[in-house]
């Protein structure tokens, strides 16, 4: 529409945070972080910066011509460069994690479905997801959980022995297991959906009705009961 708003640079100058923004992590040691008080000139700089921008446009007969497409050129590098840093950082967030992201799932044994889930989050990488159906009975007292707790939600335990559990504790699954499941397990742990997340995993939790035999737990119970009765006939 041929609206000159170049000027708004010097408003767009106050209102950035100058001592919040980030360094890149190549340029860090290389760069030294602006003490208070040089922070505080800042805006000044940028007052200097616009008149000097100013005088520029009102040196060139035909700014349209020569300044505007300078400044769309320089626009462009600025915001490419600036979606590339932003496509590495989401690279090297859905990178492999590494054996930091180990641990263990304990779940309900007397649970099919969580059986299930258990297992096929294990089998990628089982030597990083280790999955416990249940409690060990040295387990109980350093955990801080109970028989009550791993039926109502799983629970995870990473590396440092911090404790997680519903929806994140089946991110941090997901991401120690790496691979496409990794990019699921940061996506339901963001802070946008993992609310979501948690209403969703109480809903199944809640509604969850598996049959008496659907684990291997009540199978091999019912297995074993069975033999001692036909053994005390016999």
């Amino acid at each position: 529409m041929n609206i000159a708003f170049f000027m708004n640079v010097l408003i767009y100058g106050f209102v950035v945070r100058w001592d919040r923004i980030p360094v890149p992590r190549a340029m860090a040691g290389r760069v030294p972080r602006l003490p208070a008080g040089a922070v505080r000139a800042v805006p000044l700089v940028v007052i200097g910066g616009g008149i000097a921008w100013s005088f520029l446009i009102q040196s060139f007969g035909n700014a349209a011509v020569v300044v505007y497409p300078a400044v769309l050129v320089a626009g462009g590098l600025v915001g490419g460069g600036y979606l590339v840093m932003l496509g590495v950082r989401l690279i090297r967030a859905l990178r492999d994690p590494g054996d930091s992201a180990a641990g263990r799932l304990v779940y309900d044994p007397d649970c099919g479905f969580c059986t299930r889930a258990a297992r096929w989050l294990a089998r990628r990488r089982p030597d990083r997801v280790h999955i416990q159906p249940g409690l060990a009975p040295a387990d109980q007292v350093p955990l801080g959980l109970t028989d009550d707790d791993i039926s109502q939600r799983a629970y995870w335990q990473d590396s440092s022995g911090a404790l997680s559990s519903g929806s994140a504790a089946i991110a941090a699954a997901l991401v120690a297991r790496g691979g496409a499941s990794l990019a699921v397990g940061r996506l339901i742990g963001s802070p946008l959906v993992a609310p979501v997340a948690a209403l969703v995993y109480d809903w199944v939790a809640r509604h969850r009705r598996p049959p008496p035999d659907s684990t291997d737990a009540r199978a091999v119970a019912a297995r074993a009961s069975a033999d001692d009765g036909h053994g005390a006939d016999t």
